[in-house]
């Protein structure tokens, strides 16, 4: 079997919560359409997406806007989904310094760390700052695999193994890469095109 990949969702540009919402809709129809994995892959695939591209939405606002794109990987290896979300808005520790009671850290990549945790946000609010910490979260399954880039910080994450972060080349915004393998649906050993 060679390696194939095709797009679930295609690269979109898109610049608010709404067509954030529209897109995470538009990934789920295109799963269910293609019966590709089970019913919970789906569920937290497209939970995943929808936290992250409202992130992006959010808080990457730029004149830009954001853009996404899913594509399913069929490998020798094993089936996987390849999520990517990237905005070119202020990043991820400037986010954060907007929260006047938070210590956030002057490197990017120990900021990223941060944002990662339970309940940190750069608004102040006690009930946000979820929506790192859960993709975080859902991301510690073995396989897995995470990546968040921002300024000049990088988190790399395998499966259930401790975040490793260090400093990189800076970029602008923020580029969230998922990898998330699955053993096909009964009957749906590939997926076929639109």
């Amino acid at each position: 079997m060679t390696s194939e990949t095709s797009y679930i969702l295609t690269p979109t540009a898109f610049c608010n919560p709404g067509k954030a919402q529209d897109l995470a809709n538009t990934l789920e129809q295109g799963l269910m359409v293609r019966a590709a994995c089970a019913p919970n892959i789906r569920r937290g695939l497209v939970e995943i997406f929808s936290e992250i591209a409202d992130n992006a939405a959010e808080h990457g606002a730029s004149p830009a806007g954001a853009h996404a794109h899913v594509r399913f990987m069929l490998r020798r290896k094993g089936h996987a989904f390849d999520v990517v979300i990237v905005d070119s808005g202020p990043g991820i520790r400037e986010n954060l310094a907007r929260n006047p009671g938070l210590n956030v850290p002057e490197r990017d990549a120990e900021a990223i760390l941060l944002g990662t945790r339970e309940l940190v946000s750069g608004t102040g609010d006690p009930t946000r700052g979820l929506g790192l910490w859960m993709t975080a979260t859902a991301m510690r399954f073995p396989g897995r695999q995470l990546l968040i880039h921002s300024g000049s910080g990088l988190l790399v994450m395998y499966g259930d193994t401790e975040p490793e972060v260090r400093q990189v080349e800076h970029r602008q915004g923020v580029v969230i890469r998922l990898t998330v393998p699955f053993w096909p649906a009964a009957g749906h050993p590939r997926i076929n095109g639109p």
